[in-house]
């Protein structure tokens, strides 16, 4: 797994870029690599931000493979400390 990430404070964002690659088994089918890139906006005067996440399977070699090649995903955060 490798990511980064970069807060730009000014503008209350976070934007960031992941990269995972996942090898089940040694026995059996089960490599996958996927990208992923999001954004996310903190609300002001709450401790919580609005994130959309977007996925991207770039490979996959699986007995059962996922139905999806990309996915976008959109979801509240709240900071519970």
């Amino acid at each position: 797994v490798a990511q980064m990430s970069y807060f730009a404070k000014p503008i209350r964002s976070v934007f960031s870029v992941r990269y995972d690659e996942l090898d089940l088994n040694d026995l059996v089918p089960g490599k996958s690599q996927r990208m992923s890139f999001a954004y996310a906006f903190q609300l002001q005067g709450m401790r919580s931000m609005i994130k959309a996440q977007y996925f991207r399977i770039l490979k996959e070699e699986s007995i059962d493979p996922l139905r999806w090649v990309e996915q976008f995903r959109i979801g509240w955060q709240l900071s519970m400390n």
